[in-house]
Formats: C-alpha cells, structure tokens, sequence
C-alpha cells in the first residue's frame, strides 16, 4: 500500500483548505475535553532550518494539517521537545511545565475559534537562536485545549 501523500498549496501565516480528501484510515475520532495532546489527529511536516546571514539565527517554517473530517478544537500550542542544547526557540509563549515539562512552546493562531478546522493546514515560522550551528532536530507535539500547557 503507497503511504497517503496529500497534496495541497501552504501560504506563510494563512489557514488554507487541502485539496484532497484524506482516507479513511486517517479520520481523527472525536477530542476529550480538557488539554491534551493531539499529535496523532493532526500531520506535522517540519521544514528544513534556513541560517540567516551574518547571524546564528535559523528559520524553519512547520505545517500542521487537518486531514480529518473532525476539528481539533483549541486552543493549540505546538510544543517543541529534545530540541539540541545552546539552541533556544526565539519569541517562545513560554515553557510547559505540566506536559512534558521543560520543553518551549508556541502558540497556534488558527481559526476565530482557535482549532484547526477539518481538511485545514496552518504553516508557523519558527525562529531559533543556533550560536554552535548545531543541527536544529525536535519532536513537534500538539496540545490543545484549555488548561495549562
């Protein structure tokens, strides 16, 4: 079986429609209330780090898409974890101190009720402060709804 590769176009901080329907296989079940983590409902595509010259800063532009046909309500926070010592998440919303603690996070703007809607992607741009130039490697994870992070 091919792996599902959906194909849809992404415009730097908009919330874009995909333009195919996900399989089955894919369709998120319904969300609890409470904050929780919804990693698995949604498909992060991280980008590759980009230096910026004359600097030790990165950017890397991550995709979160909805392939579902059910909204991950929020709000969202996109928690970066096992990021490399001395490269720090610059304009981080803060620091988790209940899921997966220690880690830095950010926050997801999204739709006016601040979810992703069904069949939604929303591209963020991350910037990092790399002064060894060390690889920039995390695990993205999604946490929504309220409650602390």
């Amino acid at each position: 079986m091919r792996p599902y590769r959906p194909s849809f176009d992404i415009l730097e901080d908009r919330v874009l429609l995909c333009n195919s329907a996900a399989p089955s296989s894919l369709l998120a079940s319904s969300q609890h209330p409470g904050t929780g983590n919804v990693t698995k409902l949604v498909t992060i595509l991280p980008g590759k780090p980009q230096a910026q010259p004359g600097h030790s800063r990165f950017q890397e532009r991550v995709v979160l898409c909805n392939f579902s046909e059910t909204p991950v309500m929020g709000p969202l926070w996109l928690v970066l974890r096992h990021l490399p010592r001395h490269v720090h998440l610059l304009h981080a919303a803060g620091i988790t101190h209940v899921h997966a603690p220690g880690n830095p996070f950010v926050v997801v703007h999204t739709t006016p009720d601040h979810g992703l809607n069904a069949s939604m992607c929303r591209a963020l741009l991350l910037q990092f402060s790399n002064p060894l130039g060390k690889d920039i490697q995390f695990t993205p994870l999604l946490w929504a709804g309220p409650g602390p992070v």
